[in-house]
């Protein structure tokens, strides 16, 4: 999929919103929205859907979700359980979508392990191949964020240093240091950040320490943003599996 300027402008203006207003997505956003996820699911093999009336199944969560409020619409990140590389797809392409709702000025938030998986894939009628990895809450909020989400902001994670995801973290490329760069302002589960890069000889290998886990979906958010962050910077490298290994070249 070719990257795009304005998701690349949106990873500065992207934040985890958890307060929204009930009010349904304009019909012309929802429509743009739709042709990306299309397009995705296309791309990617996946079966992302975008639930435009959604606020009955979060409503359903109230113990799980009591930390979102005013949720219309949600993307529900599905693919098929068999496919190679699922939940990096899932949080590559999600984050994608993410950006763009970014900059059409809708507020979103990952939400990985802290929802009724299996009632919610009944509400689905999901097939039984197929897996629900996680949700996106998507919609309009105010432009300043509510008294919770600012608590849960100031709990949150201080970005770690530059030198923790790449080594060597000096001499690279221009490409590489702002793909990092992009990286560092990426969501995360638990804001933990477990992406790594390495560098050699005009390629980058990504890696996370457990790829059977959610960090595989913080795998695959974090080289959305380095590939953009790459490109922003002149580069037309790929991701690409490797004897295994996302590489980047």
């Amino acid at each position: 999929m070719e990257m795009r300027e304005n998701w690349l402008r949106a990873i500065d203006a992207r934040t985890s919103r958890r307060t929204y207003r009930e009010e349904k997505i304009d019909q012309q956003k929802a429509w743009q929205i739709q042709l990306l996820v299309n397009e995705c699911n296309a791309e990617g093999g996946l079966n992302i859907l975008f639930i435009e009336d959604g606020a009955s199944l979060f409503n359903s969560f109230k113990s799980s979700y009591g930390m979102f409020s005013g949720v219309q619409s949600y993307f529900a990140m599905v693919g098929d359980k068999a496919m190679p590389c699922l939940m990096e797809k899932i949080g590559y392409y999600g984050e994608l979508l993410v950006l763009e709702c970014t900059d059409s000025g809708l507020g979103t938030c990952w939400v990985a392990g802290t929802y009724n998986k299996e009632e919610c894939k009944k509400q689905l009628h999901l097939k039984d191949e197929e897996e629900l990895i996680c949700v996106i809450p998507v919609g309009y909020v105010k432009q300043e964020k509510s008294l919770k989400e600012k608590a849960i902001s100031l709990s949150g994670r201080k970005t770690k240093k530059f030198e923790v995801f790449i080594a060597p973290s000096t001499g690279l490329p221009d490409w590489a240091v702002k793909g990092v760069e992009a990286v560092m302002k990426a969501p995360s589960a638990i804001n933990k950040q477990p992406a790594r890069f390495a560098y050699k000889t005009g390629a980058v290998k990504a890696t996370v320490e457990n790829l059977n886990s959610i960090q595989a979906v913080d795998l695959g958010i974090a080289k959305a943003h380095f590939e953009l962050g790459a490109w922003g910077a002149g580069s037309k490298g790929k991701w690409i599996q490797q004897d295994g290994d996302s590489v980047f070249q």
